[in-house]
């Protein structure tokens, strides 16, 4: 085998280069770099196969032939399986915080600071896409309701920012909130509506009317697939309900099954996720880890328990998921606050585990992951 090592092959007039037949192989380890030019550029009747970066587009093309021409080569973002999950806001047992921190979901391990809330504040609860974390809403010890909708990019740490305010009442706090890669949807609130809204993640402004929950009430707990929303019907006396929507439209919800019949007053702050096809309803009240299949309807069956957050007294819990796990904890275990953090394996029924512990003892936190379920 000989080897050539050239910096540049072409004809004698500069016009075109060698023809290259059989099997060829480049052995560098780096890159290869294919020509390339603007849309305008193009060049016409060529081999099909023949490939070019677009510089305007950005994108590998390929040509088909004369009678289509070039054709992009596209690359779909696929969403992680599991990724960073935020904790934020709370109350610590003796005031409200506004610390946010993170752990990346597929290690264990504690909780480590991720940046602020623009306020310190209690139910403050959350959603995301892959990139995206949205908090809304919050109450603050001493002072009110907050309808204010922030965001953070999840993968910088940092403060969060402004985005816009949630409008459906005048105790615009306590929301029940989920997620697909666009669109975010916010339910119920501090005095029981019914009233659904929806943001666009990636897009900063106010909250839109969705529809209605077929019952409404304070700290509904939603989870979703890519194309449905299935959310609790909140506390503190709305039963044991649990209903859908189709997240990319708009219209009230529809019943979808029951929890277990023993959770008619224990929905106050639950913690739920997804892997996209199952879903999950964390401890409340002491009660049982439940599941769902998210594309069909019918009742809650038992998945398995915490460890920790197992008597009547366990309340105020925070808890998401990515495509594997879901994370439940930090919550209230009667009468003390306690930081600690578990996981379950999504795909399999069990009992919770544990995770580690956040550095901030706190209730009644907002949580949310870059890779959950509706993405």
């Amino acid at each position: 085998m000989s080897e050539v090592r050239v910096n540049n092959l072409s004809n004698e007039n500069n016009t075109g280069g060698p023809t290259i037949s059989g099997i060829t192989t480049y052995s560098g380890r780096h890159f290869f770099v294919p020509p390339q030019g603007d849309t305008a550029s193009r060049p016409e009747d060529c081999e099909p196969g023949s490939l070019r970066f677009n510089t305007d587009s950005a994108h590998l093309e390929y040509f088909r032939g004369n009678t289509i021409g070039w054709t992009q080569i596209e690359a779909e973002e696929t969403a992680p399986l599991s990724g960073r999950y935020l904790r934020g806001g709370g109350y610590t047992g003796s005031a409200d915080t506004n610390i946010i921190e993170f752990i990346q979901t597929a290690t264990t391990g504690n909780g480590k600071d991720f940046g602020d809330l623009i306020r310190a504040q209690r139910h403050a609860a959350a959603l995301s896409n892959n990139t995206r974390g949205i908090f809304a809403g919050g109450y603050k010890t001493g002072s009110s309701g907050s309808n204010v909708i922030e965001f953070v990019e999840i993968a910088t740490l940092g403060n969060t920012t402004d985005f816009g305010d949630v409008s459906m009442g005048s105790n615009d706090w306590d929301f029940g909130m989920l997620a697909n890669m666009t669109r975010g949807i916010i339910a119920g609130n501090a005095d029981q509506t019914n009233i659904i809204e929806f943001i666009t993640i990636m897009s900063a402004g106010n909250s839109t009317d969705f529809g209605d929950l077929v019952a409404g009430g304070r700290s509904v707990a939603g989870l979703a697939s890519p194309t449905r929303g299935v959310m609790t019907a909140g506390s503190p006396s709305n039963g044991n309900t649990l209903q859908y929507i189709t997240i990319a439209s708009t219209g009230n919800a529809v019943d979808f099954g029951d929890l277990d019949g023993a959770h008619t007053n224990a929905t106050y702050n639950k913690p739920s996720g997804s892997n996209g096809t199952r879903g999950l309803f964390g401890p409340g009240g002491g009660l049982n880890i439940e599941r769902i299949t998210i594309s069909s309807t019918g009742n809650a069956v038992e998945f398995g328990t915490s460890s920790v957050y197992t008597s009547s007294g366990s309340s105020a819990l925070t808890g998401n998921s990515d495509k594997l796990r879901m994370i439940i904890g930090s919550g209230t275990v009667s009468p003390s606050t306690v930081n600690t953090i578990e996981f379950v394996t999504m795909a399999t029924d069990g009992n919770a585990v544990d995770f580690g512990d956040f550095t901030t003892v706190a209730n009644s936190c907002g949580s949310c992951c870059n890779a959950q379920g509706g993405i």
